[in-house]
């Protein structure tokens, strides 16, 4: 099942980059870039929502995350907006995870803020 479940996120995860829907561009930073980093890093969200799962398998919902990143692209803060999944354990494990990422440095040396809304669900065959 787990491998299911890292294929149904990772596509999920793919399809918003495609339709740029869940990122919100607050400043300068383009949605596509922070798309590009989030699926980087897919593999690392696909790990906290397993561990979701295992402590509460009915964990559905949306997460949206918020960063401010540096003129490099280095996250300086980031914090939870909503939190609809149910799990405070996968919202901090993401947001742990996060502070980590580099998106695309901001090319007028601003300090973009950053939105990213996580849709995760369990779909079973």
């Amino acid at each position: 099942m787990g491998n299911f479940i890292r294929t149904l996120l990772t596509a999920a995860i793919s399809l918003s980059a495609l339709n740029l829907v869940h990122a919100k561009e607050l400043q300068v930073l383009n949605p596509k870039d922070s798309n590009v980093t989030v699926i980087k890093n897919s593999k690392e969200v696909t790990k906290c929502y397993e561990g979701a799962l295992a402590k509460q398998p009915a964990t559905v919902g949306k997460l949206s995350l918020a960063w401010t990143t540096d003129k490099e692209g280095r996250v300086t803060s980031n914090k939870v907006v909503a939190n609809e999944t149910g799990s405070p354990e996968l919202a901090s494990c993401v947001l742990t995870i996060s502070k980590k990422w580099i998106f695309l440095g901001s090319p007028e040396n601003q300090s973009p803020d950053v939105t990213y809304d996580f849709n995760f669900s369990n779909v079973k065959k």
